[in-house]
Formats: structure tokens, sequence, C-alpha cells
């Protein structure tokens, strides 16, 4: 799998994930690499989603407290 196929099925998977709950930076680059997606693709994936305000630890937080965990 090239480069370029890596960062769609990183985008896609971060976007599933995402879709279903809050993620930490940390849990959605480590569910990446588990993938076989190579670390320096997950971490700039997840960061994109982060500089969109997709993705937030603040809400994941806020989510992790209102669930009672």
């Amino acid at each position: 799998m090239n480069e370029e196929e890596q960062i769609k099925k990183a985008r896609y998977k971060v976007t599933q994930l995402l879709s279903r709950r809050e993620h930490s930076v940390l849990e959605l680059i480590q569910k990446l690499s588990t993938t076989g997606i190579p670390m320096a693709i997950a971490e700039d994936v997840v960061s994109q989603f982060t500089d969109k305000h997709i993705q937030s630890d603040l809400r994941y937080a806020e989510s992790v407290v209102n669930s009672g965990v």
C-alpha cells in the first residue's frame, strides 16, 4: 500500500471512529497504528482532524466525565 492509500485509509478510519464517539488524540493514533498505518501518517492525519476541530481532547474529556466512567 502506497503512502496516498495509507493516508486515505487513515482518514476513513478516523472518520468512522469519531462518528461513533469522541476519541482522544492518543486513542486515535494507537488505533491507527494497530491497523498498520505508520506512526508519522497517523499523527499527521489526526492532527488534521484536530486542526479542523473535528477531534477535540476537551470534548473527549467532557464525554468521559459526563458518562460517569
